[in-house]
C-alpha cells in the first residue's frame, strides 16, 4: 500500500490520465471491461482515504478534481450487458456510492445519469 506523498502522487496521476484528451477520445471505442475499469478508477478517487492503524487518517484527502464521471458512467452503463454478472454488480455498487456523494452530484452533473 502506498503512503503519504506517494498515494497523493498516484491519485493525481490517475486523475490526470482520466482527464487527458486522449482518454476522452479513446473511451467511446473501448470495450465493456475497459469502460468498467475506467469508471471504477474514477469512482475510487472519490472515496475518502482509509484510516491508519490508530484510527487516524494517514494522509490528507487528494484534492477534488473534476473527473469525467458522467461520461464514464454513461459508457459503462451502455456496455453493461456485455459484462458478466459480478462486474455488473460492481458497476451498480460504484454508481450507487457516487449517487450518495453530494460532491459528485453537485450541479446535477451526475444525477441525470443515476
Amino acid at each position: 500500500a502506498l503512503r503519504g506523498a506517494d498515494q497523493g502522487a498516484e491519485s493525481n496521476l490517475v486523475a490526470a490520465l482520466l482527464n487527458a484528451p486522449e482518454t476522452g477520445k479513446a473511451a467511446p471505442k473501448m470495450g465493456a471491461q475497459q469502460a468498467l475499469r475506467l469508471f471504477l478508477s474514477a469512482s475510487l478517487l472519490r472515496l475518502p482515504p482509509a484510516p491508519g492503524r490508530e484510527g487516524k487518517t494517514e494522509v490528507a484527502p487528494a484534492p477534488t478534481v473534476d473527473l469525467p464521471l458522467p461520461a464514464l458512467l454513461g459508457h459503462a452503463a451502455r456496455m453493461a450487458r456485455q459484462l458478466p454478472l459480478p462486474d455488473r454488480r460492481a458497476l451498480l455498487e460504484a454508481a450507487e456510492t457516487l449517487g450518495d456523494d453530494p460532491e459528485a452530484k453537485d450541479g446535477g452533473r451526475l444525477s441525470a445519469d443515476l
